[in-house]
């Protein structure tokens, strides 16, 4: 699950680029998207979908 969410935040990096700002913070580092792409709640919702579907097979 964990190797999965990093790769969906490297593919959201990638279609963000220059538009996401990262902040520090004391907790640790938190990426902050400054714009919301439609592309990228597409990709997270098909792949929540996914792996619902995975889980279930196991």
């Amino acid at each position: 699950m964990v190797l999965e969410a990093a790769a969906v935040v490297s593919v959201a990096n990638t279609v963000v680029g220059s538009s996401a700002s990262v902040t520090e913070t004391a907790k640790g580092k938190r990426v902050v998207f400054t714009i919301f792409l439609p592309e990228l709640k597409l990709i997270v919702q098909n792949f929540v979908k996914f792996n619902r579907r995975q889980n279930k097979h196991i």
